[in-house]
């Protein structure tokens, strides 16, 4: 399903999501976020549902973040130049709650750049 995701990565984000099927609403710690490198649209996401669609803060870089879900195979067609125009910020080290990223993501009107290097 998913060229983004590990198959590792891609696993516990089901077990994240399965969880949270199953009534276990929890302040979750961010799995992985994405990134445009020639823009300002971020996701940091937690968790992944079977129908491919993965939780979390989506930003688009427009100054309106938001909890919700988004298409991996949507984010994975976007493309430049016939390159994924995506990708998985590989520096993220995510310490806090999704809810702690969400407060300072409000607070700042967009994802902060201490967020997202």
């Amino acid at each position: 399903m998913s060229e983004l995701l590990s198959k590792d990565l891609k696993e516990q984000m089901l077990i994240n999501g399965q969880d949270h099927l199953d009534g276990n609403d929890v302040d979750r710690i961010p799995m992985i976020q994405l990134l445009t490198p020639f823009g300002r649209a971020t996701w940091i996401l937690t968790e992944l549902n079977p129908r491919d669609s993965a939780f979390g803060l989506c930003d688009l870089g427009l100054g309106s973040p938001q909890l919700g879900y988004v298409s991996i195979s949507e984010i994975e067609s976007v493309t430049n130049l016939g390159m994924l125009a995506i990708e998985i910020d590989t520096h993220f080290k995510s310490e806090y709650p999704l809810s702690v990223y969400t407060e300072a993501a409000r607070l700042a009107v967009g994802l902060p750049k201490i967020l997202i290097c």
